[in-house]
């Protein structure tokens, strides 16, 4: 299996060791926009068959499209872009060349989530009636997105994948930066308040969402009712809650993620289409909310 690694900062760091792990005998390739020749880029491209995208998120559209259009699968670093319009000729030019395109909506692979998604399906639990939801720590600073894009676009990611088809969400965020003098960062904090609404446009339920990179300490907990059931999730700890019994998962998410990827067919994969699309359509459609001044 040959594979091109598009970008090698922190995240593509992570990635490399996580794809090392799951395939020791794989042939990975990396490029990166910051000290390589964009030539030697097109010629690692042309002896790739797969190519995974963990470069600024601007940047995705183009570097998509152009591995798309040489026949390469693709497995893309979230946001895939920020326009909607954007994602669905991405998906279209996907679809149409027979290719994969998976967005690494990590998150959606984390074993509590899709227990829980299981258990809904089942009908084991009522319908995601409310959320609360903090995703907190000191760093890693994005230079590219703001932390609505990089911070809650993850929480917003698991609500629409515990939602079933006949629900969506409605909502309000304001992006707020601690140093305004510094002009070179996005927001670095981002808070949502969004409504469960059918598609009547009835309110079913609520949540809010508080993201930053500002806060000294690594916070990720979410409350979830479904009904009158409250089930707690502490992903810090891999942790869960629910009728007062605790549970502890340690499977990687990232695996899970890039398993699905390389070991699915391309139907399989771009199912995924769906869900990146009410995503960014949810997280674009809110840009009246912007920073605080």
């Amino acid at each position: 299996m040959n594979v091109l690694l598009l970008g090698a900062g922190y995240w593509g760091q992570i990635l490399s060791k996580n794809l090392v792990e799951l395939y020791p005998d794989i042939d990975l390739q990396t490029w990166d926009p910051r000290w390589d020749d964009p030539l030697g880029r097109a010629e690692k491209l042309s002896r790739s068959s797969h190519v995974i995208v963990a470069t600024p998120a601007m940047t995705h559209y183009d570097i998509v499209k152009e591995c798309l259009k040489k026949g390469k699968h693709v497995f893309c670093e979230k946001p895939l872009v920020l326009r909607s319009a954007q994602a669905e000729e991405l998906y279209a030019l996907a679809e149409s060349e027979y290719l994969k395109l998976h967005v690494d909506w990590v998150f959606c692979f984390n074993p509590i989530i899709q227990k829980l998604k299981k258990k809904i399906q089942k009908g084991e639990l009522a319908p995601l009636r409310s959320a609360f939801m903090n995703r907190l720590n000191l760093g890693p600073v994005r230079y590219d997105v703001n932390a609505r894009w990089d911070l809650l676009s993850h929480d917003v990611s698991i609500l629409f994948y515990l939602l079933d088809d006949f629900h969506e969400l409605r909502g309000e965020f304001f992006d707020w930066k601690l140093n305004r003098s510094d002009i070179k960062t996005p927001s670095d904090t981002s808070v949502g308040v969004v409504g469960i609404m059918d598609k009547d446009q009835r309110c079913m339920g609520y949540g809010s969402i508080n993201t930053s990179w500002e806060f000294g300490e690594k916070v990720r907990d979410c409350w979830f009712q479904f009904g009158d059931e409250v089930v707690y999730w502490n992903d810090a700890k891999g942790m869960i809650r629910y009728n007062d019994k605790e549970e502890v998962h340690s499977d990687s998410p990232l695996h899970a993620s890039i398993r699905y990827f390389f070991e699915n067919s391309v139907h399989t994969v771009n199912a995924q289409k769906d869900l990146t699309l009410k995503i960014t359509k949810f997280l674009e459609n809110n840009v009246q909310s912007e920073e605080l001044r």
